[in-house]
């Protein structure tokens, strides 16, 4: 098999972007915010793999290669990282720590008269 540009970026998006999404997620921060932290990952990966083929950056090179790096980066996630890597990741690398008890239910809210 050769290693052509878009199968190198199928493996970074595979490998190395959900790996870089955990070590910049914090647990303690809201999951959209983590969620954004996702969306820059698979943009500063997508205009590094561009810049190093030597293609302009611009919408034409961009859009495909951010598109097939966040594809394979979400399915690899899906299908692996929740599960195995992320959780203890992201735990290990955060800043912002989840102040919430493991198993904590919160109890409901008050009923109003």
């Amino acid at each position: 098999m050769t290693l052509t540009p878009e199968v190198i970026e199928l493996l970074v998006g595979t490998f190395l972007a959900p790996l870089a999404i955990a070590l910049f997620k914090q647990t303690g921060w809201p999951s959209s915010y983590n969620a954004i932290v996702a969306v820059l990952v698979y943009i500063v990966f997508g205009v590094a793999a561009v810049a190093v083929k030597g293609d302009p950056i611009d919408v034409n090179n961009l859009v495909p290669t951010i598109t097939l790096i966040t594809t394979a980066g979400t399915v690899a996630y899906t299908a692996f990282w929740r599960n195995i890597g992320d959780p203890q990741i992201a735990a290990a690398t955060s800043v912002v720590k989840d102040s919430t008890p493991p198993g904590f239910v919160a109890p409901p809210p008050p009923s109003q008269p």
